[in-house]
């Protein structure tokens, strides 16, 4: 229990420090990202980043009572 609770809190973090890298990098470009069509590109990095803080905020504990397991 204490070890997967470790490994989740380092890949968040791991996450939100890419997650935060990349808009600083989008932020700090010279790419205009919003006055051209092809700028929405830029965005589709941040889907994976969303689909893991959604993955593992939702984890469930297999010991919480009212669970099957």
């Amino acid at each position: 229990m204490m070890e997967r609770d470790i490994i989740r809190t380092c890949i968040l973090i791991c996450n939100a420090v890419g997650m935060l890298l990349y808009l600083l990098w989008l932020a700090s470009g010279s790419v205009r990202v919003f006055h051209t069509r092809e700028g929405i590109l830029y965005f589709f990095p941040f889907v994976p980043f969303a689909f893991i803080f959604i993955t593992l905020l939702r984890v469930k504990d297999p010991e919480e009572p009212g669970r099957k397991g």
